[in-house]
């Protein structure tokens, strides 16, 4: 009867951390989605860019927005909005976020020159092997979620 009871608390230790292991594996693999979703965004809106005269399209539901930083920094107006099918870019299907299937937040500045592609990452591991990500996104990240950033639009 001890063996037995010993047995089934070893398996139901090994259990839990095969299945902490799994869970990790898993929720890297969507950041990994993540990552090469938003390059494929972000090769794309280069091919638009080169055939529309230079400038990338304007997001889908998109805002106007402007940010004021506490030390005086004042980034330009921009647009502000989601990759979604309005924006003509080629794909049979805009790719979505593997959990909420969310449209990745997409944002140019007014002249449409430059632009940002984002996301929400689940853990940072993949954050430290990206050059794109900046110390300034890396601060916005919660306790979470961690944002990766991607694009041409640099301050």
């Amino acid at each position: 009867m001890v063996e037995l009871i010993v047995t089934i608390t070893i398996l139901s230790i090994l259990g839990t951390i095969s299945f902490l292991s799994f869970n990790s594996y898993v929720s890297s693999s969507r950041d990994s989605k993540r990552i090469i979703d938003l390059e494929s965004i972000s090769a794309s809106l280069e091919i638009f860019y080169k055939k529309n005269s230079g400038i990338y399209p304007k997001p889908s539901d998109s805002i106007i927005v402007s940010y004021t930083g506490t030390t005086g920094l004042q980034i330009p107006f921009s647009y502000l909005g989601f990759v979604k099918n309005g924006l003509k870019l080629d794909f049979n299907e805009i790719p979505r976020d593997p959990i909420t299937s969310d449209y990745y937040a997409y944002g140019t500045t007014l002249d449409q020159k430059y632009y940002e592609v984002a996301a929400t990452l689940e853990n940072n591991a993949e954050i430290k092997k990206t050059t794109y990500i900046s110390i300034e996104t890396a601060q916005a990240s919660t306790e979470n979620e961690y944002a990766y950033i991607i694009g041409n639009y640099n301050l």
